[in-house]
């Protein structure tokens, strides 16, 4: 609903428009008196302002449906008082509301840059704002008509002081700076296409997250409000034309000098703003420009296309002159229309493309190396690299086994060997004289040819080999020598 509209007149305005409609519809029957009487108010507003207050007037019947049966009924009008006065409070509450809730953010919003806060510092600790608006050199460039940038280009303190002597003038259709993207506002701007970047501008953005949704999101975060948002509150669930006006409101006011709200700024006047704000959008030349428009803000405040779930009073002709309403909104509306001529315009047909010889026969390709891809075209085939030659790997030698250090061998546990025995006494006559070749040399006999085999030894009876334990004793202690044939013993230790 329109932020400046007095409850009670939009009603009473609202009420002649229906009449009126369904006099002309033959729906009902009037007077002529009355009817003439209508006919002359209606006569003092132009047919744009007649379509506002019809919008509004449905808007209001929307949100307040408990008012139809008050309507029109003579009993009923002290009732319908009570209401209207309270409504009025509530909307200017709720701007008011908005507007003291945005004075301590609006110039941390200013700043591109969360890291670098505009300088100087817009909070100086006074509580006074007559230093802001034309005062302050930055925010002096967000106010600037965005036709005049070129003049801070030129000079800043020059065209700063134009602004505040009124040379360059800041009025409701010459559309400020801050509307367009740029982390200097207007920074982007191209006069030939204004439309391009327009209502994209990041103080804008922020203040309407700040005012629709919550604080908390106005950088583009997840909400952290404890409370229902204002969007919520007032069954707001696709954004429109009405409520990007109202936050360009906010924002032109919210960084002006001015220290109480008021309609009227100098050359500025921000029901004409406000009101050609709705104009520019909801009658817009281009309707995609303009449902892309909405699409975008409905993306930035619901995080989805689609939205979310769920003047004067007697005319519209603005204080100053209809040539510099028309300056900016005109040329606006004019490159809309163009764009979309453009656009409905049948395309040209498309040029014959260019004749093209055909390719050479391709050539036999060599097959790269599988570490090397050969590079390919569609149009022509391009000969693969040559592939490098892969080296031979170089025999690497084995390595030598490193010696292990000698281990000491542990000698095996020996059996007991039996003491030698003195050999046998051989009488010689026994001993036969060799008439034959010498034999083959026999291996020595062992201790065991000469005490018996162990075996022997196990299976003898003890008492007999006690007796010849006793014989081999008296042999030693007879010391016979061995006889010269007798071949000497080998020890059996190794």
């Amino acid at each position: 609903m329109d932020v400046f509209c007095k409850t009670k007149q939009l009603i009473s305005v609202g009420l002649s428009l229906q009449q009126h409609d369904a006099v002309e519809n033959g729906d009902v029957s009037e007077d002529e008196d009355v009817r003439a009487s209508r006919d002359k108010r209606l006569s003092k507003m132009s047919l744009k302002m007649q379509d506002r207050y019809k919008k509004n007037y449905a808007r209001l019947l929307q949100l307040a449906p408990s008012l139809k049966p008050l309507l029109g009924d003579p009993r009923k009008t002290s009732e319908l008082n009570v209401i209207i006065k309270k409504m009025d409070a509530a909307i200017s509450a709720t701007r008011s509301d908005d507007t003291s809730r945005l004075k301590s953010q609006i110039g941390h919003y200013a700043a591109f840059s969360l890291c670098s806060p505009i300088m100087p510092p817009i909070y100086d600790g006074t509580g006074s704002r007559t230093h802001l608006g034309s005062n302050h050199p930055v925010l002096a460039q967000f106010l600037c008509p965005v036709r005049e940038l070129k003049e801070f280009a030129k000079d800043a303190d020059k065209a700063q002081k134009k602004l505040q002597s009124g040379k360059i003038k800041m009025t409701a259709s010459a559309l400020p700076a801050f509307l367009w993207a740029g982390d200097l506002p207007g920074k982007d701007y191209d006069d030939d296409n204004m439309f391009e970047g327009m209502f994209e501008g990041h103080l804008l953005e922020r203040t309407m997250r700040h005012i629709f949704t919550s604080p908390s999101s106005a950088y583009g975060g997840e909400t952290r409000a404890t409370r229902t948002c204002n969007a919520a509150l007032h069954d707001m669930t696709t954004v429109e034309a009405a409520h990007i006006a109202y936050g360009c409101l906010q924002v032109r006011f919210g960084i002006s000098a001015k220290n109480a709200w008021s309609e009227v700024d100098g050359d500025f006047n921000y029901r004409d703003f406000y009101n050609n704000i709705i104009d520019l959008i909801e009658d817009s030349p281009d309707p995609e420009w303009k449902d892309e428009l909405l699409r975008a803000w409905n993306l930035k405040l619901f995080k989805s296309e689609e939205g979310r779930d769920g003047n004067s009073t007697t005319n519209d002709i603005s204080s100053t002159s209809r040539e510099e309403r028309d300056d900016d909104l005109a040329r606006v509306r004019a490159q809309m229309a163009a764009r979309r001529a453009a656009k409905a315009a049948p395309a040209r047909p498309p040029s014959p493309p260019p004749s093209v010889s055909p390719p050479p026969p391709p050539r036999k390709l060599t097959p790269a190396c599988s570490s090397e891809p050969t590079p390919s075209h569609e149009s022509i085939p391009v000969p693969p690299r040559t592939p490098r030659p892969v080296p031979t790997p170089r025999p690497v030698p084995a390595r030598k086994p490193v010696p292990a250090p000698p281990r000491e061998s542990t000698p095996a546990p020996r059996e007991p060997t039996p003491a030698p025995s003195a050999p046998r006494r051989v009488s010689p006559r026994k001993l036969a004289t060799p008439s034959a070749p010498a034999p083959a040399r026999a291996e020595p006999p062992s201790p065991s040819d000469l005490t018996g085999s162990e075996s022997d030894d196990e299976s003898e009876p003890v008492q007999a080999k006690r007796k010849r334990k006793a014989k081999v004793s008296k042999a030693k202690r007879g010391k016979a020598a061995p006889s010269a044939d007798a071949k000497p013993r080998r020890s059996s230790r190794k």
